[in-house]
Parts: structure tokens; C-alpha cells; sequence
């Protein structure tokens, strides 16, 4: 009953729904048809409910905070409750539960060009290679009060926060996982290798103690590169645009106590997938085939069965004033490629270099990564082709005098321009009955001994069938072989013969001749010339060396030899 003894219902409304369950919310409220019977409630219902009062309206930006209302008196005309007003929303820093993205694996060390060609003035430059809507609200920061306000009621949490949550410690925990997995050595930006700290029987590169098979007392990881290189195998640079780029790339140089002259370079790129590893392979597998390294000689390829995935070798030789001799060793196994440069005064054989790849591979392939060494066995082949397969590279071609000049080359062209020694009854830029021809120039350049212009011709010819190759391989070979007869002023020496087997097992002969005609004025004219028939084709070369500067027999033999290797490439 009222005070006024007048029996009446009273007008209670039933507590306010809390702000983050209620499915009208206050903005809902405002929507109520105002009841014009409505009267405030007795201290009893005030007690129980929580409005808000003022002595004036209100305005949604100048809200009365809960405790400037809790003490005032009801008000003749209610307000109704004041628009609520959200926190601006702005993005949530990382630590509020955002996805973080993964860094980058970190950068490897800019070396410096291995061995880089200096400038020449001839022969021409052409030879050589170029030295809304509104934003979504977000979760409202507590306000700062003078005195603690009432404690609400805990709103429920959200699903998506805690997925968020539990998607960044999975990532930590993954994190962690993939370092223990690899358990490598921490890539630095510098270009001293630092000595691993992870246990050596799960190290993926080699250690001092996988290296007694070589022969030094102690090996110690080296502090500074091997001189002149850029961190990288021979041949095998450490950035290449056309390669897939690796996830993680480790590396090391291991030297003697005692000498300054033996290094062993260990690289190991991860790449994503194996299908990215493969290409990589292919990759280094082509540039060792026709190293670009200006003082390298190709010696020889080979192929590695039982080792890995996929494996293979090459002897090369740096010809410098004293030379030095490398065996290369690359191997892939899954999605990790291995890199090995073995560099002694005594040359290292093949064998032993296999050998040595087998302890971290060991090492490596343990995790499930790949074929794990078994007996592996080193088979000779012929180099991988380069990039214009079929024709000699500047690598398969030494140099004259050690340490001194580079080679460069030409793209082979059909124009060509091959005069011969003069021995010849065909004119060798017209042959008939070929249906292709094509030339390419080698040039030797920064040598102060060689003449002034030095070099090899190549020039390859096919026909319609192996029959009409041979029958203009023999004549080219009777023309020179009776040159005498025909130019009394010509002086015909033999040279070294060749014979093997090329690519998909085609096989190639040649013979060789050192030709010398008498000048005009008095003077001699020196050409070695090789005649080489593979299958429908024939190759024809041709050195302008003089009496005191010219390769050796071996040294062409072993130029016939690679020419009729290469020229098996040729699709």
C-alpha cells in the first residue's frame, strides 16, 4: 500500500538485462512507448534497479559516470537512458591476440665475386661475359575512477580469442620444434663461419673429425673464407636470380692447423619442398658443367650412385701460377642440398671427397629427409651442358701461361666465317649437302705472352645422314694429311687421335694435325686442326698458336676429347 492508504498495484519493472546479455541493450530500451502512468517506484524497487538519473537531459557525448547518479533524487519527467558510447575502435596491437606473420629466414652474407675478370681492351668485348562501413567495436578498455565501481557481471568469452590464442603458442611451439629438428649452426651476416654449438651427431655439416680420411693432422673451422671466393663452392655462386630460393641456408670452412692453403667448404641449402630441391640440383648440376669461374679448367664429371637422392662430382682445376685442385661434391637428399668444395695441395681423389660427404649426410637424412648413404660409388661421365649445349665452354679450355688471361666466347652463329689452314679442298664456309652449320670463336684475352689475337674455332656441321658425315670427315682428314704434296711451302706434323662415348652413349672420333705455312714475307703461318665426326655430325677445329705460344699435345687432346663430348649434347 501507498502512503496515501489508496490500494494499487504497484508498477514494478523487472531488472534491467545486463549490457552483454540482453538481447535489447539499452539501445533497445529508448524504443519502449513511454507509459504515461509511469511513475517512479518505491525505494524498495530503487534499491533493486539500476537507472540512471539527471537534474538535466543528457547527450550521448557528456554521460553521467554511475557514481555522479547514485546519490541524486528521482526527477519529475524521466530520462530516458543516454545513448551508449563505444570506444573507438582501433587495430589491436600484436599483443592483444593478433596472427603474427613469420619472418623471413635470415639473409646470407653478400660475398664478393669470387675470381672477377679485369677489363681487357681486345679482343672485342662481344667474347667475354659481362665482367567501409563503421569499424567493429572492440573490447572497451576499463575506466579510470576515482573510487572502484561496482563489479558487472563477467562477459562471456569469445571463441575467436581463444583460437587466436591457441594459434600463436602452436606457432611458438612449432617454432621451437624446426630449430631442434635442424639443431644447425646460427646464420650469420658476416662472412667469418662460426663453429657450430648443436651436438655433432646431429650436425648437417662437416665436422673436424668427419675429415681425418684426408689426411691433416687436425682440422679446425676456419676463421676467415678460403682467399678470393666468395663463401660458395667453386663454380657454384652463392646468388643466382633463376634458382629457387632456399628456406634456410647453412654453411662452413674447415682448414688445417698447420697450412693456410687447404680448405673444405660445406654449404647445405633447405629448401621448401623437394620439387624446389630438385630444381636446385639441376641448377648447380648445369654450372658446374660450365663453370664460369674465369681461371677454372673442367677436368672431369662424375656421376654418384648410393649416396643420396641424386649426386654427382667434378674435378676442377683453379690455374693459377701454381695450380690448385678442387673436387666438388653435390647431393640432394629430400628437400636439402649439399655443396662440398675439397681444396688441397694434393689433389684429393673422388673417392675419398664421396667419402667424406657421407658423414653429414648421414647426419642429415636421419630425420626422414631423404635417401641416406648406403656404398656409394663415383662413375665418369661427361660434364653437364651449359646453357648452349653442344658447344665448348670457356672452362673446357686452359690456359697457356698459369695464372694469366681468361677466355671468352661468341654465341655460335650460321654465318660463318672459318677460313682453314690451307690444306683444305673444300671451302669450309660453303660445304655441300649439309643441312646445318653454325660457328663459334673462343678468344684468350689478358695474357702479355700471346699473340695478338689467340683463339679456337669451332665449327660443327650436320648432315642428312651418319654415311655423308663420315664421307666428309675422310676427305677433310686426306686434304690434311697430304697437304705436302699439294703445297710444297706447308709442313705437316700428326697430332694426338680421340675416340669415346658422348651423351645417351654416342660415340665420336677425331684426328689432329699441326699445320705450318710459309708467308709472303717470309714468315710462318701455325694452325692445329681437328677433324671429329659424332654420329651425322662433324666438328671442325682450329688454333692459331705460334712457335712459342701454343698448348701442349695433352692439353689438345684434352680439348678433341670435350669437343666431341659436347657436341653429343647437341639436341
Amino acid at each position: 500500500m501507498t502512503d496515501d492508504g489508496i490500494a494499487r498495484p504497484r508498477r514494478a519493472l523487472g531488472p534491467l538485462p545486463d549490457d552483454a546479455e540482453a538481447p535489447l541493450g539499452r539501445r533497445g530500451l529508448r524504443a519502449l512507448p513511454f507509459d504515461p502512468d509511469w511513475e517512479p517506484a518505491d525505494a524498495e524497487t530503487q534499491v533493486l534497479r539500476r537507472v540512471i538519473m539527471s537534474d538535466s537531459p543528457v547527450t550521448p557525448a557528456s554521460p553521467a559516470s554511475p557514481a555522479d547518479t547514485a546519490g541524486r533524487a528521482w526527477a519529475a519527467t524521466p530520462v530516458p537512458p543516454p545513448r551508449p558510447v563505444l570506444p573507438t575502435s582501433s587495430a589491436a596491437p600484436a599483443s592483444a591476440g593478433r596472427r603474427f606473420s613469420a619472418s623471413a629466414s635470415p639473409r646470407e652474407f653478400e660475398y664478393v665475386p669470387r675470381r672477377s675478370a679485369t677489363s681487357v681492351s681486345s679482343p672485342p668485348e662481344v667474347y667475354f661475359r659481362p665482367a567501409g562501413g563503421d569499424p567493429a567495436p572492440a573490447s572497451p578498455a576499463s575506466p579510470a575512477a576515482p573510487e572502484p565501481a561496482p563489479k558487472a557481471a563477467e562477459p562471456r568469452r569469445s571463441g575467436r580469442r581463444a583460437i587466436a590464442v591457441l594459434a600463436g603458442i602452436a606457432a611458438v611451439v612449432g617454432l621451437v620444434l624446426g630449430g631442434v629438428w635442424w639443431l644447425g649452426p646460427t646464420l650469420t651476416a658476416t662472412p667469418k663461419p662460426t663453429q657450430t654449438t648443436s651436438p655433432a651427431s646431429l650436425d648437417p655439416l662437416l665436422t673436424p673429425a668427419d675429415l681425418g680420411r684426408l689426411g691433416a693432422t687436425a682440422w679446425i673451422t676456419a676463421v676467415t673464407p678460403p682467399p678470393a671466393g666468395d663463401g660458395n663452392p667453386i663454380c657454384l655462386p652463392a646468388e643466382v636470380e633463376e634458382m629457387p630460393t632456399p628456406d634456410r641456408t647453412a654453411r662452413r670452412v674447415l682448414t688445417p692447423n698447420a697450412t693456410g692453403t687447404d680448405f673444405v667448404t660445406h654449404v647445405v641449402d633447405t629448401y621448401p619442398d623437394e620439387a624446389a630441391a630438385t630444381r636446385a640440383y639441376q641448377a648447380r648440376l648445369l654450372q658446374a658443367g660450365s663453370c664460369a669461374d674465369t681461371e677454372a679448367l673442367i677436368v672431369a664429371a662424375y656421376t654418384v650412385d648410393g649416396l643420396a637422392d641424386s649426386a654427382f662430382s667434378t674435378r676442377i682445376d683453379v690455374q693459377e701460377e701454381t695450380t690448385e685442385p678442387h673436387v666438388l661434391v653435390v647431393s640432394r637428399t629430400g628437400r636439402n642440398l649439399s655443396m662440398i668444395d675439397i681444396t688441397t695441395a694434393d689433389p684429393t681423389s673422388v673417392d675419398d671427397a664421396v667419402q667424406v660427404a657421407t658423414q653429414p649426410l648421414a647426419r642429415l637424412c636421419s630425420g626422414g629427409e631423404g635417401t641416406c648413404p648406403t656404398l656409394p660409388t663415383a662413375t665418369e661421365t661427361i660434364p653437364a651442358a651449359g646453357q648452349l649445349p653442344g658447344w665448348l665452354v670457356e672452362a673446357d679450355l686452359p690456359l697457356v701461361t698459369p695464372g694469366a688471361g681468361r677466355w671468352g666466347a661468341n654465341a655460335p652463329s650460321s654465318s660463318l666465317t672459318i677460313v682453314g689452314s690451307q690444306c683444305e679442298t673444300v671451302v669450309l664456309k660453303k660445304v655441300p649437302d649439309v643441312t646445318a652449320a653454325a660457328q663459334r670463336t673462343l678468344m684468350l684475352a689478358d695474357d702479355p705472352q700471346a699473340p695478338t689475337v689467340f683463339g679456337v674455332d669451332q665449327v660443327v656441321y650436320t648432315f642428312a645422314t651418319p654415311k655423308a658425315a663420315k664421307s666428309f670427315a675422310d676427305q677433310l682428314g686426306d686434304d690434311l694429311a697430304d697437304c705436302t704434296s699439294r703445297v710444297p711451302t706447308a709442313t705437316v706434323e700428326k697430332g694426338p687421335s680421340v675416340k669415346g662415348e658422348g651423351q645417351g652413349g654416342i660415340s665420336f672420333s677425331g684426328e689432329s694435325y699441326l699445320i705450318t705455312q710459309q708467308t709472303v714475307s717470309g714468315g710462318t703461318a701455325t694452325y692445329r686442326v681437328g677433324v671429329l665426326r659424332i654420329a651425322d655430325r662433324v666438328s671442325y677445329l682450329l688454333a692459331n698458336p705460334s712457335a712459342d705460344f701454343d698448348f701442349s699435345k695433352a692439353q689438345w687432346k684434352a680439348i678433341l676429347t670435350r669437343t666431341g663430348e659436347r657436341v653429343t649434347q647437341l639436341p
